[in-house]
């Protein structure tokens, strides 16, 4: 796992620890482990009632309004999926706002998928506001360890 940063009041990025810590900032971390699990109860806690979500997605924009419809639409993604492992993520904090970014590894049937998540999220003292996120599509994981190889 990558560390991720915090910035200061002098502006200097500091490390925030991994992603999956989330240096201490329960809702990140409670995302990732909710997105992680495809659990609806705990991705619908760590959002608030309120929330906002914006989804850039390979067929375009989708959006969401609360916190049972914007943990509906990011579960949704997954919802083909029989395993969805963790293999990389980050997060830092860039002013107002917390960046985590993810990398999983998605199992449907026998197809083995690599897919990428930005999110940028709007924390409130227990839960995110709102959330800006950018995907990276499904690929192929043999195209995906190939190209990389």
């Amino acid at each position: 796992m990558v560390a991720g940063r915090d910035a200061g009041d002098d502006g200097v990025m500091r490390p925030l620890g991994r992603a999956a810590d989330a240096g201490g900032q329960a809702p990140v971390s409670g995302y990732l482990r909710a997105l992680v699990d495809r659990d609806p109860a705990m991705m619908a806690q760590v959002l608030a009632p309120g929330a906002e979500l914006r989804a850039l997605v390979p067929p375009g924009l989708r959006q969401a309004s609360g916190a049972d419809q914007a943990a509906a639409l990011v579960l949704g993604w997954f919802a083909d999926a029989s395993a969805v492992e963790l293999r990389d993520s980050d997060a830092i904090v860039i002013g107002p706002r917390t960046r985590l970014r993810y990398r999983l590894r998605v199992t449907e049937g026998d197809d083995v998928y690599d897919v990428e998540q930005v999110a940028y999220f709007t924390l409130g003292a227990d839960r995110i506001l709102a959330a800006d996120l950018l995907c990276s599509g499904f690929h192929q994981a043999a195209a995906t360890e190939n190209a990389a190889g």
